[in-house]
């Protein structure tokens, strides 16, 4: 006796799509990879439809570093916005560092996907030159080929070609902390390991132990409001202890 086929089950039709209409707070959000280091916060709005979400709104810079070989970069400008009509999120960063009297930006724009980096200086200098200066205060053609390799190597961390990771990341990762890294003072051979955790929604506690001589303490900043931080710090060395209110206005 030869059974007749189950019958095929068909899903039933898709209903209407949603309207969205989603607020999120971001008060920490930490982005790192090829040597960056940041921490934004802001608000990001979603709109439109299950079917079309239309997020806006943008996250901002908090703190961040960018770290290239031996070379540590301060973010001076920080923007990761939505265009309409798109999920992409878009980059607009910027971290400067300044080698003798020459100050060089190094910009990262587009995609996460596929960012864009543009060196500039002042005073300007070509954009061959701009790396090399850099990281070794010297002009492309007076470079070793050791020294060529690592601005090769450099060039590969900040555009994604080669990949690997930061065992700085992978320590972090295991200690549990939010912040971690390694900093020199401007002009000093003097190295710090500074490392830190949120223990608080707000408040952010944080270590620096120096090297041959350098500088140790805890620090504490705790964020009033989004415009308005306080700041303590103790420490051994000749700044002592230091208390500070800070304001930073978004314009």
């Amino acid at each position: 006796m030869v059974r007749p086929p189950p019958p095929v089950a068909h899903p039933p039709p898709p209903g209407p799509p949603l309207s969205l209409a989603v607020k999120v707070v971001a008060q920490r959000v930490f982005i790192r990879g090829r040597g960056i280091d940041v921490e934004m916060g802001g608000e990001v709005q979603v709109g439109g439809t299950t079917a079309a979400p239309v997020p806006s709104g943008a996250l901002t810079l908090k703190r961040g570093t960018l770290d290239i070989l031996t070379r540590k970069l301060t973010f001076q400008r920080g923007n990761i916005g939505f265009v309409s009509g798109t999920l992409v999120p878009q980059l607009d960063l910027a971290a400067q560092s300044t080698v003798r009297s020459t100050t060089i930006t190094i910009a990262i724009t587009g995609t996460p996907t596929a960012p864009e980096v543009k060196f500039t200086s002042s005073p300007e200098l070509p954009q061959d030159e701009v790396l090399a200066r850099l990281l070794f205060d010297r002009a492309t053609g007076n470079l070793s080929p050791f020294e060529i390799a690592q601005l090769a190597a450099a060039l590969a961390q900040l555009t994604g070609v080669g990949g690997g990771s930061n065992p700085l990341d992978r320590v972090r990762n295991a200690l549990g902390l939010d912040r971690l890294g390694v900093s020199s003072a401007e002009g000093s051979n003097a190295a710090a390991v500074e490392a830190g955790r949120y223990v608080a929604p707000g408040v952010f506690l944080g270590v620096r132990q120096g090297t041959n001589g350098g500088q140790t303490g805890v620090g504490v900043q705790v964020e009033i409001t989004p415009n308005i931080k306080l700041e303590g710090q103790t420490a051994t060395g000749p700044a002592g202890d230091r208390v500070g209110l800070s304001y930073e206005f978004e314009y």
